[in-house]
């Protein structure tokens, strides 16, 4: 199992597929964001977004350092619109830990081209 329940077996899940054929606009004007992110200095700096801070910690074998607790992180959530021709990055973010460099949170983005119209 996976996340915080997986001790009491709340982590199980199933995974079923069904094909889906999206549609590339012609002339994408922005990318829509389907996971959370922290930009990369090269990606857009416009953003459409709603974003939270994560407070996360160590789990397994890692949450026996000496603090299991992780530096606070803000993050774009998925649904935020990145207005750019280019896919969006994302990174991945070092620094986290207080004890420990080697401990990094995956942030690099998974988007989709999209075309938005917009008011002026």
């Amino acid at each position: 199992g996976f996340g915080k329940n997986k001790s009491t077996g709340r982590g199980h899940y199933q995974i079923s597929m069904e094909k889906y054929d999206w549609r590339i606009p012609e002339v994408p004007n922005a990318c829509l964001l389907l996971s959370n992110m922290v930009p990369d200095e090269t990606d857009a700096p416009e953003i459409s977004y709603r974003g939270f801070t994560k407070y996360g910690k160590l789990g397994g074998s890692m949450a026996q350092s000496e603090s299991p607790f992780k530096k606070p992180i803000f993050m774009f959530s998925p649904g935020s619109v990145i207005w750019s021709k280019e896919k969006p990055r994302g990174r991945m973010v070092t620094g986290i830990h207080p004890d420990n460099n080697m401990i990094v949170q995956n942030l690099y983005a998974y988007s989709i081209p999209i075309s938005v119209k917009r008011e002026a």
